[in-house]
């Protein structure tokens, strides 16, 4: 009989022995089904973790909650954690954003001048004393004449007039605009614009 290295004589044939289970956690963690379990709870408990960061420092930065009702209310909401030194009105938004034709001229051309508007209804009510306000002119028989107020009182004068009792001369009408003569200045005013000097 011939011998070689895998075939001694004194060699048992013998089956290869199966590895005994593990017992307990460590023989859970050796199946499959043990590593899904696992890996499936650390992804749970990562995912929780950051939720928690999330809604800590995410929905936190919104302190104030200020709610504009109807008309002038105004309520606020705080945090206990922060505490408001001042509160101020939010504009709406139709303060803010007007809808506009984008087909419409931006600059309508301004309407000639009515006899039939008031003066007064142009002034400011809470116009301040030594201040010339030009509320309008208008053209009297050719010429054109404008509406000032001063200290309450109305004054209507042409080019080259003085306004009685102020310091003040008209020295061109044109348009809208007048020119003025303040001592040695002159000074520009337009339709609803005063001066105070």
């Amino acid at each position: 009989m011939v011998v070689g290295p895998f075939n001694t004589p004194d060699a048992t044939t013998q089956a290869p022995q199966a590895d005994t289970p593990k017992a307990g956690l460590a023989g859970f963690l050796a199946t499959t089904a043990g590593k899904i379990v696992i890996g499936g709870a650390i992804v749970v408990i990562i995912g929780l973790i950051l939720t928690v960061i999330a809604f800590v420092f995410i929905f936190n930065a919104a302190t104030d909650i200020i709610v504009n009702t109807p008309g002038d209310v105004v309520v606020t909401t705080q945090t206990a954690e922060t505490d408001v030194a001042s509160q101020r009105r939010d504009p709406r938004l139709s303060d803010t954003f007007a809808f506009r034709n984008i087909f419409a001229p931006t600059v309508k051309p301004s309407a000639p001048p009515s006899e039939s508007v008031d003066a007064t209804s142009l002034v400011p009510t809470d116009l301040p004393l030594d201040t010339l306000f030009l509320a309008s002119i208008a053209t009297v028989d050719g010429q054109p004449v404008g509406t000032f107020f001063w200290n309450g009182a109305e004054f209507q004068a042409g080019e080259g007039d003085v306004l009685i009792g102020t310091p003040w001369k008209v020295i061109s009408l044109d348009g809208n605009t007048a020119v003025m003569l303040y001592g040695d200045s002159q000074v520009t005013l337009t339709v609803g614009q005063g001066s105070s000097k």
